[in-house]
């Protein structure tokens, strides 16, 4: 099996109109998730102002951007994502998909589709699966187990749960920072 941790930075909530400033990938194959070896990982920073991405400032403040700075970004990363995730997934396979692991992944996801629309590509469900793994919804889970009792369900809050450090906000660290979540969640 194949995983992709995924995490991303948006300008915004809505990956019609917003879009990602920066993507962290972490490789990792396996019989399971538990076995699974790290492989390889990716971290890019993206400019999605020239294909028309609205930037909201509150999505600046949570991520520590400023417009400058993004304007300065690379406009070319997504055929670079592109070919990195095609160095572990034959997408003329149907079977062999990225299973995607992360927190609150599914706005993750949606936020890959969402760019692959605007750069005109149709194929990012050749590269991931639709089925997900949470740590969101495995947090949820233990809750409604009584197992744990977060005030909230923010990645940092969890990390800080299960005795992680708590990440920065920054794709990267955070999606590390998931890794270890899921790991201890499994215990």
């Amino acid at each position: 099996m194949k995983f992709l941790y995924l995490d991303c930075e948006t300008t915004g909530l809505d990956p019609n109109i917003h879009g990602v400033i920066q993507v962290a990938c972490i490789v990792t194959e396996g019989e399971t998730i538990k076995k699974a070896k790290e492989l390889d990982r990716l971290n890019m920073f993206f400019n999605p102002k020239f294909i028309g991405c609205k930037i909201d400032k509150e999505a600046l403040e949570s991520n520590g951007r400023t417009k400058k700075e993004i304007k300065k970004f690379p406009k070319n990363s997504f055929k670079k994502l592109i070919k990195f995730l095609g160095e572990y997934v034959d997408p003329y396979d149907k079977e062999d998909k990225f299973i995607v692991v992360g927190q609150n992944v599914k706005f993750d996801v949606e936020f890959l589709h969402g760019w692959a629309k605007r750069e005109n590509f149709d194929y990012m469900g050749s590269f991931v699966d639709w089925r997900v793994i949470d740590t969101l919804v495995i947090a949820r889970l233990q809750q409604a187990l009584g197992y744990i009792d977060p005030p909230n369900f923010q990645l940092g809050t969890l990390c800080m749960e299960y005795g992680i450090d708590e990440p920065d906000h920054d794709a990267m660290t955070d999606i590390i920072a998931t890794k270890k979540l899921l790991k201890r969640m499994l215990k």
